[in-house]
């Protein structure tokens, strides 16, 4: 007759001999993708720039296009809040959405989207009021 094992109730009642240790390419492995997760998280890896800041006209180009936030999210298939935070510039759309966004409008992505530090040939006044193309 077949004799049965003890069952085995926690890790001291498995014998030494059960477990294999990976072979040493795994643990460098294992260590790289470590490394290179950390280095990706760290702020000197990204391009920041605090004075630099996304901007958008989202919410004139819709309103242009006689569009709700309902039908402009419908239209890019992503959620209305996402629209919303898209048009207060509190999120920053993939490469994918910015696409889809010029796209729908029929519009280069420069004309959408533009940074803070960019004056689009305008000369500015003190109040913000853009009056002469620069030369």
């Amino acid at each position: 007759m077949l004799s049965r094992k003890p069952p085995i109730k926690d890790e001291r009642d498995i014998p030494h001999d059960t477990y294999q240790y990976a072979p040493a390419w795994l643990y460098s492995f294992v260590l790289g993708m470590l490394v290179i997760s950390l280095s990706l998280r760290s702020s000197h890896a990204r391009t920041y720039r605090p004075d630099v800041t996304l901007h958008n006209r989202l919410a004139m180009l819709r309103v242009e296009h006689g569009m709700s936030r309902q039908d402009l999210a419908r239209e890019l298939d992503i959620s209305h809040q996402t629209v919303i935070a898209l048009e207060r510039g509190e999120y920053t759309p993939s490469l994918d959405l910015a696409l889809r966004i010029g796209q729908l409008f029929a519009l280069p992505l420069e004309e959408i989207f533009f940074l803070s530090n960019v004056d689009h040939g305008m000369r500015k006044t003190v109040k913000g009021e853009c009056h002469e193309p620069l030369s």
